[in-house]
């Protein structure tokens, strides 16, 4: 069986399977104070399914906080960035 691997069309998503490549709206970001990285610090949406960005202004997102998630029940699935070091 052959694998098809994703293409991103202009709104994010992939136009074979609809897979969204865009970041989840609601996701709460803090510059670090040296301004070399980026936290998660929170959540206000109410998707089940987040994906974390790659980058917030330029920035690499590396750490997701302790209470990121904190009584959101709802989230079953987080989509994390490939230069994550820390969770």
């Amino acid at each position: 069986m052959e694998k098809i691997g994703h293409t991103e069309n202009e709104s994010g998503d992939c136009s074979i399977c609809g897979y969204t490549f865009t970041p989840t709206e609601g996701v709460v970001y803090e510059i670090s104070e040296d301004e070399t990285y980026v936290t998660v610090t929170g959540y206000t949406g109410n998707a089940s399914i987040v994906r974390i960005a790659d980058t917030y202004q330029d920035l690499p997102v590396t750490w997701i906080g302790i209470d990121a998630f904190k009584e959101k029940t709802q989230v079953k699935s987080v989509i994390l960035p490939d230069d994550l070091t820390s969770i």
